[in-house]
């Protein structure tokens, strides 16, 4: 607890130092920084605000449909999304999804709207990803795994694995090559975020 205190009396003085009396009032509030945060998110949804920070390009997000726009600030840009996509904030303040018009996640974007430690990215997501599973779904103490393929459209599993031991990295790394190569096989442009959907 004395550690978050002297934390917050920290960010409220650095912004004292700065002048920032604005931010220095956020520090020094109880929850004011969780306020900012997710004042930040809701700025952020309403807005055409886009991260500049990414796992695509600009050429892959104007053939994916976004039209970017001047930059608003260090973090961000203007972009229109492609038609039907709508900025949804979740439960945590600072991770919002990107939704296509039939609801399915397309996407994310990470915002820390706190003075302190500012930060922006967004992640494109293809339509299927490959992850390690349990038997008795998110129990990691199981001592048995297996990969499967999961369509984001969905969220449904559409190739799975043999089990192996959870110990064993050798039957772990094959049924992981064994998932992507299923994958590549039936969906070779499975990395591209604006293919199959």
């Amino acid at each position: 607890m004395s550690n978050n205190l002297n934390w917050k009396n920290m960010a409220a003085v650095s912004a004292l130092l700065r002048g920032d009396f604005e931010d220095a009032l956020v520090a020094a509030t109880p929850g004011g920084i969780v306020v900012q945060e997710k004042a930040g998110q809701q700025q952020l949804v309403k807005s055409t605000m886009f991260p500049k920070e990414g796992n695509a390009t600009d050429e892959q997000l104007a053939s994916g449909g976004f039209v970017l726009g001047r930059d608003i600030d260090d973090l961000f840009r203007e972009a229109t999304l492609p038609a039907g996509w709508t900025k949804v904030g979740t439960d945590h303040d600072m991770h919002s999804d990107l939704l296509d018009a039939q609801g399915n996640k397309r996407g994310g974007i990470f915002y820390k709207a706190a003075f302190y430690d500012r930060n922006a990215s967004f992640t494109l997501y293809a339509r299927f990803c490959v992850s390690m599973s349990a038997p008795d779904g998110n129990n990691w103490d199981s001592p048995m795994r297996f990969h499967v393929v999961k369509d984001r459209g969905g969220d449904a599993v559409i190739y799975e694995t043999e089990m192996h031991e959870r110990t064993n990295w050798t039957a772990a790394d094959a049924s992981e090559k064994e998932a992507f190569d299923w994958l590549a096989e039936h969906y070779p442009n499975y990395r591209d975020f604006s293919a199959y959907w």
